[in-house]
């Protein structure tokens, strides 16, 4: 049985020293404008329609910001490889993937490890949990303005400096054409063809735009999916990858897998 939250009220917070942020460090943050050449990108993965709005509402006036909203755990794993946010928020009740297996992929990926991660929860019966491997969290049921801001800010501001996005693995926008060969992992004679625009790529994956299959795949199954680049700066270019989601937009994150020396000489010179 789910537990009532709703007259539920969070544990007062102790006014010592180990407070992340104070109340008068809020209100100068919510104030400053910083540099408009740097932004934070925040991942908010949540399906409740309520909570995106109100958090899109706290920075839709915040230049050093941009939000990005996936709505469940497939997506919201995606989006990370994509655009690897500053914070990404993981609500309790995604309805695909359990949220504290989304935490465990963020947290054990070395290209997603300065992400830091934000936990929206109906209750406090997760708090000390040994798998709540998280940098902050907040109580859903608290729609307070400012409590919520004093949330994402004590993680997204420490300073009057913001600093500039960091990569590990740096992106490159290439826009070319790419055939694409679909494996079922279930089924060893699976396959079919298709064919996606490249949007991106990286040492580690490449996101996929425009993509045409020969037939519709089944989001509840894991392909792996060879990926054939003929046109420059990847030239007869072939790379293993598995598919992290295909979204109903017609776009997927790869990862690569096993890439051969050659191909691998090949993806660096294209950051040359």
């Amino acid at each position: 049985m789910t537990k009532n939250t709703d007259n539920f009220q969070e544990p007062v917070e102790q006014n010592d020293s180990s407070r992340l942020i104070s109340d008068d460090d809020v209100d100068l943050l919510m104030n400053f404008t910083g540099s408009s050449e740097t932004r934070w990108e925040i991942l908010l993965g949540s399906p409740d329609k309520k909570l995106c709005a109100l958090v899109s509402k706290l920075f839709e006036n915040d230049n050093r910001v941009n939000i990005t909203i996936a709505h469940n755990g497939c997506d919201t794993l995606v989006e990370c490889s994509r655009i690897l946010p500053h914070l990404v928020v993981i609500d309790e009740e995604f309805p695909d993937i359990p949220s504290i297996e989304v935490i465990k992929c963020i947290k054990r990926r070395e290209d997603f490890k300065d992400i830091m991660v934000l936990y929206g929860m109906k209750s406090e019966k997760s708090i000390g949990s040994p798998e709540l491997n998280v940098d902050g969290y907040f109580f859903k049921t608290n729609r307070d303005k400012t409590y919520m801001s004093r949330k994402f800010n004590a993680l997204l501001f420490s300073s009057n400096q913001v600093p500039a996005p960091k990569r590990r693995w740096p992106r490159k926008d290439v826009n070319i054409q790419a055939q694409l060969e679909v494996f079922s992992v279930s089924n060893p004679d699976y396959r079919i063809n298709g064919e996606a625009q490249v949007k991106n790529i990286s040492s580690t994956g490449a996101y996929l735009s425009r993509i045409k299959l020969d037939e519709k795949l089944n989001p509840e199954e894991t392909y792996t999916v060879r990926l054939k680049i003929d046109q420059p700066p990847l030239k007869k270019w072939v790379a293993e990858s598995i598919m992290l989601h295909l979204k109903s937009d017609n776009t997927a994150g790869l990862r690569f897998v096993n890439l051969s020396k050659q191909d691998r000489l090949k993806l660096i010179g294209v950051f040359d």
